[in-house]
């Protein structure tokens, strides 16, 4: 029975949204503490809240092309699924509350985003992938938040801008791979407009996440060494940029989806090491 609620709950996305809020709370604050561990934690449950209840809403669209999956198999009752999700909201927020209000807010709201995205807005051309740009950059200022108390430092005001651009990129190239799926069930950004056109958007978010990228050095937050390895992420942005205007078929913007994560994880690396 452990199975169906770790398919349903899906803790890789969980574990990630950790990661994130860990690098945000040392980045802001270059210290490791119990509240980092709090703050970890309390993602966790709200991403793993937000997993369900986008399971829920899916029901009736999952019935037809995931048949397999927990909710649509029954091998996990809809009610079930309901009452664990409003469970792991209400304590990724009661743990927030361990942390101060600021961090608190942002898990409400949090909360409330992946609520409406799992309702309606995952279904809004482009309003979808903006709100998990969103809610993806907002994990690194919860752990500025749970840290300083408070928000938007230069360091993490860049971070936030260059997740936020790139993870909009990433939501269009994944949204072209599965353009054929998707026909039946969604409106998307190249269903709209076509593949070609949306390649040259997710290109465009790319490159200003590319042009953003030495603020932080710039500014004088960090040293030579940050600008280095986000440099090397950079290049690797431009070669994903590349491939993704030569591509000639849907499928093969798999190579964007799976290296866009690759490159977003070199950035938060020189954010980590500029950090030290």
């Amino acid at each position: 029975m452990i199975k169906p609620w770790l398919q349903l709950i899906r803790p890789y996305n969980g574990i990630m949204t950790a990661i994130a809020v860990a690098i945000g709370f040392f980045v802001s604050s270059r210290t490791i503490n119990g509240s980092m561990l709090i703050a970890m934690l309390s993602a966790f449950l709200i991403m793993s809240a937000g997993m369900i209840i986008n399971d829920y809403f899916d029901l009736p669209i999952d019935k037809k092309s995931k048949p397999w999956r927990p909710l649509p198999s029954r091998k996990i009752k809809k009610d079930d699924a309901l009452l664990v999700s409003i469970l792991l909201f209400l304590g990724g927020i009661f743990l927030s509350t361990m942390l101060n209000r600021i961090a608190l807010y942002i898990a409400i709201i949090a909360s409330i985003f992946l609520l409406l995205y799992a309702a309606s807005l995952s279904k809004k051309v482009f309003i979808g992938n903006m709100v998990v740009a969103f809610n993806t950059a907002l994990t690194f200022i919860f752990g500025e938040a749970a840290a300083t108390n408070q928000i938007f430092s230069k360091e993490l005001g860049v971070l936030f801008l260059l997740s936020f651009l790139s993870t909009i990129a990433r939501e269009i190239y994944m949204d072209i791979r599965d353009m054929k799926e998707d026909r039946k069930v969604r409106r998307t950004v190249p269903i709209e407009i076509g593949m070609k056109k949306a390649a040259y958007i997710a290109s465009f978010f790319v490159l200003l996440s590319i042009i953003a990228s030495p603020l932080p050095f710039i500014v004088g937050c960090f040293g030579i060494s940050y600008l280095l390895i986000v440099g090397i992420a950079d290049l690797y942005f431009i070669v994903i940029i590349v491939k993704g205007l030569r591509n000639k078929r849907a499928k093969a913007f798999d190579f964007q989806g799976k290296h866009m994560k690759i490159a977003q994880f070199i950035a938060l690396l020189a954010f980590i090491i500029g950090a030290l």
